[in-house]
């Protein structure tokens, strides 16, 4: 087995099987950051305690004991982290960039790095507050999962794709914009008013309508978001 591995691995002896077997893996892997990313989004915002792992701040390819027995980079970690805090990802052209560049893992810090500021700053709603379904109208609602937290006048709306090589018709785009989402909007209960939402991902503001939010604004240029309502 080991031989086999090596020897398909081998460019000198199966370049033709590499070609196509890299071109497929580049599109796959595309598709598997952007679910990790809703993925990452759900776990940090979800009821109960956000199960995180020292050393997968970043992509993590391991399987289960003993596989991921082994050293961890952390000089790379705090490296990423120095340069999010600096604020390269502080604008929307910084959020691109970020984006651009999905396999180094930076995203997935920077995401996991505002959300446990957001949680540690809002930790009595995350601890007490009350888990509310919403649901999604339009052409795409059956790809997006979204929910509130609520406690008191404090809230927050997570939003976060699912199904996402479908909802890109297989082609290697970001699930932002009008062109992705179109007409469909998350509805939102009598008790979460339609304004005043600051997105913890990107910094934008937003107001919808009475009853509901465009996904296409709130997704406009990230494929995750936390939105606060909290500081109203």
């Amino acid at each position: 087995m080991r031989k086999f591995v090596s020897d398909t691995l081998d460019e000198s002896r199966s370049s033709e099987f590499l070609r196509d077997f890299q071109a497929f893996q580049e599109h796959a892997a595309f598709f598997g950051y952007l679910n990790s990313l809703s993925q990452l989004t759900l776990k940090m915002t979800s009821p109960g305690v956000p199960d995180l792992y020292q050393g997968c701040e970043l992509w993590d390819f391991n399987l289960v004991d003993p596989d991921n027995r082994r050293p961890i980079d952390f000089d790379s970690r705090r490296r990423i982290l120095q340069q999010l805090k600096s604020g390269v990802a502080d604008s929307t052209e910084g959020l691109q960039r970020l984006l651009l560049k999905l396999e180094t893992g930076a995203v997935k810090m920077y995401v996991l790095w505002r959300a446990l500021l957001f949680r540690q700053s809002h930790h009595q709603l995350f601890q007490e507050g009350i888990y509310l379904p919403l649901n999604a109208t339009g052409e795409k609602a059956q790809h997006i999962v979204a929910f509130a937290r609520q406690l008191g006048k404090q809230f927050v709306i997570t939003v976060a794709p699912r199904l996402v090589a479908g909802l890109c018709n297989k082609a290697k785009v970001l699930p932002l914009a009008e062109k992705i989402w179109g007409d469909t909007v998350l509805r939102l209960n009598d008790k979460i008013p339609a304004s005043g939402f600051r997105n913890v991902l990107t910094g934008e503001t937003m107001a919808g309508s009475k009853k509901d939010l465009r996904l296409s604004e709130i997704l406009a240029n990230f494929p995750v978001a936390i939105l606060d309502g909290s500081h109203q």
